[in-house]
Parts: C-alpha cells; sequence; structure tokens
C-alpha cells in the first residue's frame, strides 16, 4: 500500500469516530422527535433513556481532549524569565526549520521531548511544549544541548502526535469498555504504523545516553537513602554537579544560559517528589551521607539483634550479642541463608558459613554504637559506597577484636573493654531516628 492511500485511510479513520458522534446524536434526536409526534406519553418513554445517552455523547468529546492531554510535573519559564534559554531554543527552531514551541518547561528526568495539545485525532496540533532535563543543564554544553533540543524539535509526521495521543487515551482505564472507540483506534494504529517506524527518532542519541545512567545511579544511590532515613539534601542539583564532576572527565555545563540555574533547577526535581517530601529533614550533603549511612546499617543489624534476643531469651541488645558468642552459639546468630550446601554437614561448617555474615553484622553494630556516641561517622561518597571513619584511637585495632569476639571459641573481653573506654553500655540498641 503506498504511502498516500495509507495516509488517507488513516486519516479517514481517525475522522470516523468524531463524525460518528453527531451522527448518532442526531439520531437520537429525531427518534424523540417521532415519538412526541406519536404521543406525549411515547416521547416521555423515549426521553428517559435518550437524554442520558445523548448527556454522554455530548461530554464525549471534551473528555476524549482532556484524557489525550496529559499534564506533566514541570517548571514553565517564561521568554522574559529565561532569556537565554528560550534565544537558544529560537536559534534551533531556525536551524531545522520547525516553528518555535508555545511554552518550555523543566523536568527532573535526564530527558528531552515535545508534547503536542490537541483535538483527539491529532491532525490539528494546537499547542506543543518543549520538555527539558535538568539535568542535561548540568551535564551537556551548549552545542550539545542544541543538538538533543534539534531532535526533538525537528518537524514530526503528523500520524505521529495522533498515534501518541491515542495510545495515552487507550492506556487509560476510563476508555476500557469504549468498544468502537477501540475499534477505530487499533484500525489507524494498524494503518500508520510504518509510517512510524519511517519517521520516529530517538530524542537524544548518545548524548543523553550517559547522562540518563547518571542521573538514575545518582538518585538510586543518594537520593534514595537519605530518603529512606527521612531527609533531603537542600539542592539536589548541586549534589548531581558534585557527582557528574566524580564520574565524567567532561567539565561542560550550560547553567549560564540560566536565571538562577540552581533555584530553577531545584523547584524542577521538587515538583516530581510525592508530597511525602515536605516532611523530610533538610540537611547539607555531608550530613546526608552520614544519616544515609546510619539508616542503612540500623537495617542491617536489626536481624542479628533479633536473633540474638531469641538465643539468649532477653531483649536484643548488643550486650545479648556478645553474651551469645562467649557461649559458642555464633551458628545460631547467621542468617537463615548462610548454610552449607550438604545438609549432612557438620555444627564446624556451619560456623563457617555464618563466620562472615555474623562478623560484617556485629561490625556495622559496633559502628553504629560508636556513631550514636559521637565517636564516628559515615562519610559522603560519590561512588556509592559510605564508609565509617572511626575516631582515633577508638578504630586501632577495631578488626582483631572483631575477629577474637567471633572465632570458634569466641572471646568478646577485649571487645567489650573498648568497648566501655568509648562510653558504650551492653543494653545499647540502635534506634531508628
Amino acid at each position: 500500500m503506498s504511502t498516500t492511500v495509507r495516509a488517507a485511510l488513516a486519516v479517514a479513520v481517525l475522522r470516523a469516530y468524531s463524525v460518528l458522534l453527531p451522527v448518532v446524536a442526531t439520531a437520537l434526536v429525531v427518534l424523540v422527535v417521532l415519538a412526541f409526534g406519536s404521543s406525549p406519553w411515547a416521547g416521555i418513554g423515549v426521553c428517559v433513556p435518550v437524554l442520558p445517552l445523548l448527556v454522554l455523547l455530548a461530554r464525549r468529546p471534551r473528555l476524549l481532549d482532556r484524557l489525550a492531554f496529559e499534564e506533566v510535573p514541570g517548571v514553565p519559564v517564561a521568554p522574559r524569565e529565561q532569556p537565554g534559554l528560550w534565544g537558544l531554543v529560537h536559534q534551533v527552531c531556525e536551524r531545522v526549520g520547525a516553528a518555535p514551541p508555545d511554552g518550555i518547561r523543566v523536568l527532573a528526568s535526564a530527558s528531552a521531548g515535545v508534547s503536542h495539545r490537541a483535538g483527539l485525532p491529532g491532525l490539528r496540533v494546537t499547542r506543543r511544549e518543549l520538555h527539558v532535563g535538568a539535568p542535561l543543564f548540568l551535564c551537556l554544553g551548549e552545542e550539545r544541548l542544541a543538538r538533543v533540543l534539534a531532535r526533538v524539535l525537528a518537524p514530526r509526521d503528523t500520524a505521529l502526535v495522533g498515534r501518541d495521543l491515542l495510545v495515552r487515551v487507550l492506556a487509560h482505564p476510563r476508555t476500557r469498555r469504549w468498544y468502537v472507540f477501540r475499534l477505530c483506534a487499533a484500525a489507524y494504529l494498524a494503518l500508520v504504523r510504518p509510517l512510524c517506524l519511517r519517521h520516529d527518532r530517538p530524542s537524544g542519541g548518545a548524548d543523553l545516553a550517559w547522562v540518563e545512567r547518571a542521573w538514575r545511579e545518582f538518585v538510586d544511590d543518594h537520593l534514595t537513602p537519605g530518603w529512606a532515613a527521612g531527609y533531603l539534601p537542600t539542592s539536589c542539583v548541586e549534589g548531581f554537579a558534585l557527582f557528574w564532576a566524580e564520574h565524567s572527565e567532561s567539565a561542560d555545563s550550560c547553567t549560564d544560559l540560566l536565571v538562577d540555574p540552581r533555584t530553577l533547577l531545584d523547584e524542577a526535581v521538587r515538583l516530581t517528589m510525592v508530597d511525602e517530601a515536605d516532611t523530610k529533614t533538610r540537611v547539607d550533603w555531608l550530613t546526608l551521607g552520614h544519616v544515609a549511612g546510619r539508616h542503612a546499617a540500623v537495617l542491617a543489624t536489626a536481624r542479628l539483634l533479633d536473633a540474638a534476643g531469641a538465643v539468649m531469651a532477653r531483649e536484643g541488645t548488643l550486650g545479648a550479642v556478645l553474651d551469645a558468642l562467649d557461649a559458642g552459639r555464633i551458628a545460631e546468630l547467621g542468617p537463615p541463608d548462610a548454610r552449607p550446601g550438604d545438609r549432612h554437614a557438620g555444627p564446624r561448617a556451619l560456623r563457617e558459613c555464618v563466620r562472615g555474615p555474623v562478623r560484617a553484622d556485629l561490625a556495622a553494630l559496633v559502628g553504629l554504637a560508636l556513631a550514636d556516641h559521637g565517636l564516628a561517622r559515615w562519610q559522603l561518597s560519590w561512588s556509592g559506597l559510605r564508609s565509617l571513619v572511626v575516631r582515633p584511637p577508638h578504630g586501632d585495632g577495631l578488626d582483631d577484636l572483631l575477629a577474637a569476639a567471633t572465632a570458634d571459641r569466641g572471646d568478646t573481653g577485649a571487645l567489650r573493654a573498648a568497648l566501655a573506654d568509648a562510653g558504650v553500655a551492653p543494653d545499647y540498641r540502635p534506634e531508628v531516628h
């Protein structure tokens, strides 16, 4: 099938549903008029089921337009607010032969794109909005950002706009039983699929691949642990700029295009967060690294404390853990999955399997105790691996003390003495802040 014929059929299918609605509504009105002409009671009887249908048909086009448009969380910027960014966008549009967008919105994602607002068929676009991710301003120079924008602003086939709108509407739960509409949409998508494959293109190519990976790693390794601990940084983009400088050899950025870039980009990130973000405590990045490390250690040591409490038949505390080790019950403190592969293995094999995990959990518990007494602190690292720094002399020989405590004939005497010198009581149990 030729492109011209395929496009003509696609347009006809798109318009069919829009034309069908007024045709059905007109037929229902004619039916009501004929019924009233026959007798008033017959007219009233017909109006009872027909009027709700007419109301539904009248509201359907507006509902479709509303479902087809998706509001994207971000910061809209006007030309007078960000003249530098708008100037670059106008230059790119002139270069690729496209009309400038009606609006620009800065988002938190590491991507760029264009959203269209149009009637459901997508044949006449009423508003185009450019979306630019906040990380792009921190990671790309002006030339590379212009290249990304050129890709997303270049003229695209009308079929793509109609396809995007239809896919969005079809995904909405309210359209699940719109059988006629879904039939027309399926026919349209089948017709335009070859056109979409020919004209569609990635939004950023290689320029965005590394930025997207870096932003995802930054969120997973630094923002998410802080969020879980109940904290957020005072400036997300400041931390990402430092993270990017640590991981990339490129020093390019185009924040000079923006007026007050830190405020704008941080606001874009904030708008993507749920309302719960307002309840989080804002701290600097060094403090965030410490509280995130502490929170992770509290979660990691909960199992060891609970196991020691069960073994010693009392509250799970640091003292209970040390008493269980002195009693030679290290095998009962290990995680359930730390077991030898041979089910007939003896007690010694079991102790060897659990020794490593128990020692690691004990080290985390001792580190927590020292940190809660102001003698240790988790250090922020943009590599994602936080290290606990213990203030001298309390960290001297600590590894040997932990090894002695978790040996076959566990001896926690030296470790107890070191903890007592640090002011840590035997009934210590970390609290979740």
